[in-house]
């Protein structure tokens, strides 16, 4: 759960954001809640180690602003062949990334085969459910951005994304309208050229 805020239109820099986040008493978070719609009742989740071995568990840094999106996938790795579940998130602010992040991770949304599948007691590797993963495309991102948009396409092939904030040299904020879709079996961001009207000229 993060706690969010919208930034002033008198703050345009990155030393003022981080002066209103340190003045506010402000937490930035990096955890998982999950709210039974049912039940009315909020649940919190702690992800699985990625390695057994090492007992690390790798998740995004704490942030705010990302974006995130809900995708299935058929695994036909394993017989037969199971649904799985997943979390994407993008970008968001985060003093750990230095301002703005450009990362993307998938979490995989245990339930029920995953969640109450035995583990192993000879420290074999469990990465199926309630674990994050760091994804490395194999292509440009959108880069650096906060409070852009995601959604997924109706099969699960694509995600795809719309504006935002980034940051320019001087650590100002800029305005986005680009369009980016990230192929989601080959792991590939791919940037959008729309045709037809591009804007329009609107006033009060």
């Amino acid at each position: 759960m993060v706690l969010d805020y919208e930034i002033p239109g008198n703050l345009k820099n990155l030393t003022d954001t981080l002066y209103l986040i340190n003045n506010c008493g402000y937490e930035i978070l990096n955890e998982i809640w999950s709210y039974n719609i049912i039940k009315h009742k909020w649940t919190y989740i702690k992800p699985f180690v990625n390695s057994i071995k090492s007992k690390v568990i790798q998740k995004p840094v704490p942030r705010y602003g990302h974006s995130s999106v809900y995708l299935e996938k058929i695994d036909t790795s394993v017989s037969p062949a199971i649904l799985r579940k997943y979390m994407f998130i993008y970008g968001g602010f985060s003093q750990y990334c230095e301002n703005l992040c450009d990362d993307i991770w998938s979490y995989e949304i245990a339930y029920a085969p995953q969640r109450y599948f035995p583990l192993s007691n000879d420290l074999s590797e469990w990465n199926r459910g309630n674990v994050w993963n760091l994804i490395t495309p194999d292509s440009a991102t959108p880069g650096k951005r906060i409070h852009h948009s995601m959604v997924v396409d109706s099969k699960y092939e694509y995600i795809y994304l719309f504006g935002g904030m980034s940051l320019d040299s001087n650590n100002e904020y800029i305005l986005n309208n680009d369009l980016w879709r990230y192929d989601i079996k080959f792991n590939n961001w791919e940037k959008i050229i729309t045709q037809g009207i591009l804007h329009v000229m609107r006033q009060v």
